[in-house]
């Protein structure tokens, strides 16, 4: 691509949908095995403190993949994943549970990337490295920017669905979609089942939780003169 249609391509994308990459990137990206593995791991932890609750939850790791499955036992709700290492393809399950293993509900939710068919996102993630010398700008943005790109993406985002099968599902869980993250919407389920009857507004948990991942970009991505490279799932988790 030329300088020149490499600089216009920077002048016509909307600068808040940079920063929200940029975040993605530094925050929500683990990468290579190891990586990932560690970063389940540290999911695995968080839903216990967050949840404030003992639900099941296991993962483990294998040559090409991980695979992990979680109950979310005040909905009855069990969802399940699979993560290539090489986040070419994942594909998660959310199901409901019958009130014990004799009686399974019919209900499953299925979301799956697959990176050898086209979208818009891949094309996106192959061009972000020309953006990587406009950081300074990015850096730019204040809390109530962050704060804005935060709520759209993991409060309400705009694609996100519902699960109406149960009247015990409340309306105002939101569950992301269209995403190529699986780390991204792993986190955002995990958001949106906390204090699950309480919706964001009346949710102390929630806005706790929330301003704390809002302060932790502020702090650690936006305000350093240097950030880091890539915030360890320690950090981010408060672990």
């Amino acid at each position: 691509m030329s300088t020149a249609a490499n600089l216009n391509l920077k002048q016509n994308i909307d600068p808040l949908f940079l920063s929200w990459k940029f975040i993605e990137k530094k925050v929500f990206s683990p990468v290579e095995k190891r990586g990932i593995i560690q970063w389940v791991k540290c999911y695995g932890d968080f839903l216990y403190n967050f949840w404030q609750l003992d639900c099941p939850v296991s993962f483990t790791p294998g040559k090409d993949s991980i695979t992990g499955k979680i109950l979310f036992t005040p909905l009855n709700l069990e969802y399940s994943y699979s993560i290539l290492f090489n986040l070419k393809k994942f594909d998660f399950a959310i199901s409901l549970k019958g009130i014990d293993d004799m009686q399974q509900s019919n209900f499953k939710l299925e979301n799956s990337y697959d990176d050898q068919f086209f979208t818009e996102l891949n094309y996106i993630d192959n061009i972000w490295p020309l953006f990587g010398k406009i950081e300074p700008v990015l850096k730019k943005m204040n809390i109530k920017e962050i704060d804005y790109i935060l709520k759209g993406v993991i409060v309400h985002p705009a694609m996100h669905q519902h699960i109406k099968y149960s009247e015990l599902i409340p309306h105002h869980i939101r569950i992301i979609n269209g995403v190529n993250n699986p780390f991204l919407f792993l986190y955002q389920l995990a958001f949106q089942l906390g204090d699950c009857f309480s919706d964001f507004k009346k949710s102390e948990l929630k806005n706790e939780e929330f301003n704390r991942i809002t302060d932790l970009v502020w702090r650690n991505i936006i305000q350093p003169e240097k950030s880091v490279i890539q915030m360890s799932p320690g950090d981010f988790f408060n672990l």
